[in-house]
């Protein structure tokens, strides 16, 4: 999506209604600051890349020395601005594609890797990389591609109680915009564009192919209800998931 298309989403109540991410749910967001603590230091440095409204920016200023958060939304930028008066925390419209800083402790990436072309995801994994110091870590929550399998499997099984195989298949690739879907390399059409999915085998190889290494893939469960679908409602089956990620240089 462009710069101007998160530009819509720059208040919490449509941010919270529209964006599917950690700060959904109190556990998940409580799971991602634990992941992050692990590594958190007061002599330590952090950049948040595509920090939105800056949901994890007073956390971040409590746990590091200095904070860096960009965000290629110039509103974005200035919702979180505005709203976190942090000294040690300074915020920048910048690009992924293009960021060059050096020597970071550790770079925080919630949603923000989506890039709509696989060489751009590959070149901004290079960049956070390169902005890392020699024993840097980087931690990424990326949403999954399994996730909306997995799903799509609860809503046939639905389907079946009520329709013969054939009607199932049709009515749960209508349910899930199926076509909206690029199953082969992970994007979803969105009107501003097109946002990349992760399955796990593919985020080990495109972390290791941009230099990290230690990769760790874990499960960021989310609730059933922010789906906000009476038909993709399972609360009683596992919940659906992101992929939260922990890789150092």
């Amino acid at each position: 999506m462009r710069a101007s298309d998160w530009n819509k989403y720059a208040s919490k109540k449509k941010y919270l209604h529209e964006v599917i991410s950690p700060f959904s749910g109190k556990n998940s967001e409580k799971i991602l600051k634990d992941e992050i603590k692990k590594f958190a230091s007061g002599k330590k440095s952090a950049i948040d890349l595509g920090t939105g409204l800056g949901f994890l920016l007073p956390f971040l200023s409590k746990n590091f020395k200095r904070v860096k958060a960009i965000d290629y939304s110039p509103k974005m930028i200035e919702y979180a601005r505005k709203h976190n008066k942090l000294e040690n925390v300074s915020l920048e419209v910048a690009d992924m594609l293009k960021i060059k800083y050096k020597n970071l402790d550790v770079a925080i990436a919630v949603n923000s890797v989506i890039a709509s072309s696989v060489k751009d995801v590959e070149k901004i994994l290079k960049n956070i990389h390169s902005l890392l110091s020699k024993n840097g870590v980087l931690i990424a929550v990326l949403p999954s591609l399994e996730s909306v399998l997995y799903c799509a499997m609860l809503v046939y099984e639905k389907k079946l109680k009520r329709y013969s195989e054939k009607t199932a298949r049709e009515k749960t690739m209508e349910e899930i915009e199926s076509r909206d879907y690029d199953f082969l390399l992970g994007f979803l059409k969105e009107k501003g564009g097109e946002q990349k999915h992760f399955y796990d085998f593919e985020i080990e190889y495109r972390f290791k192919k941009a230099g990290f290494k230690k990769i760790k893939i874990m499960k960021l469960h989310y609730p059933w209800k922010i789906l906000e679908d009476k038909e993709r409602y399972f609360p009683e089956e596992e919940p659906v998931w992101d992929w939260l990620v922990m890789a150092s240089k």
